[in-house]
């Protein structure tokens, strides 16, 4: 028998309102009274298609046991990338082991290829044409948070410290201008004697505010012990 698409949402959504639970392909194929769980896969691509198409919301754990098999694994891949922007693998919470993986796929890069996020395999060219694109987009040079955001879009840091040494070595191979500061708040590379001035003022006030801090924080003690031999004696 050939079910119509809305009746096959209609299952699904029947599921939910009976249950209140959203179905998993073992649940909804062990109940009674609903159509075979293989239908909406056939209809829909996926299990999580069909779920996401009835407007019930997909998590990244696929069934009630959690078992995996290449159609969740994909699910998986995709859900966690949507939801991340970075790639999953074996040491992330409830993911397939490396095992588990290589009984469907290759590897992980395999998995990611068949779930429609094959990993760029990036050279100085590619880098560069990234930060370019980036800035076009934006109006506004990325910082190497912005790219961490974002490991499936852009370059991985230890790519980028492997090809150009620096964070600030790549900008300037894309002749954009590079910022004093980094995650410090010191300059990065010291061009003429004002960086130079600037930078020694820098680590001064650097080192006055936690000279300050530790004398307000041995303050704080003294007059903590000086009370306790006071009033507690």
């Amino acid at each position: 028998m050939k079910y119509s698409t809305e009746y096959i949402l209609e299952q699904l959504q029947l599921y939910y309102t009976n249950t209140g639970k959203r179905p998993t392909k073992h649940t909804f194929t062990k109940a009674n009274g609903y159509i075979s769980s293989w239908v909406v896969i056939d209809r829909f691509g996926s299990w999580n298609a069909g779920l996401q198409a009835a407007g019930l919301v997909v998590t990244i754990k696929q069934t009630a046991n959690n078992t995996w098999d290449k159609d969740n694994i994909i699910d998986y891949i995709s859900t966690f990338i949507k939801i991340n922007n970075k790639y999953p693998n074996s040491s992330c919470t409830n993911t397939p082991s490396i095992s588990t993986i290589k009984r469907y796929f290759l590897n992980w890069e395999d998995a990611y290829a068949q779930a429609g996020y094959p990993k760029i395999e990036w050279d100085k060219a590619k880098i560069i044409n990234s930060v370019l694109e980036y800035y076009n987009t934006f109006n506004s040079i990325p910082t190497s948070k912005d790219f961490r955001a974002n490991t499936i879009k852009y370059p991985h840091s230890h790519i980028i410290n492997k090809l150009f040494g620096s964070w600030n070595n790549l900008i300037e191979s894309c002749n954009l201008p590079i910022s004093i500061k980094n995650g410090y708040g010191l300059l990065t590379k010291a061009k003429d004697g004002h960086d130079i001035i600037l930078l020694f003022y820098q680590i001064y006030l650097y080192l006055h505010q936690h000279v300050i801090q530790i004398y307000q924080l041995h303050q704080k003690n003294f007059q903590i012990l000086n009370f306790h031999h006071h009033y507690v004696k």
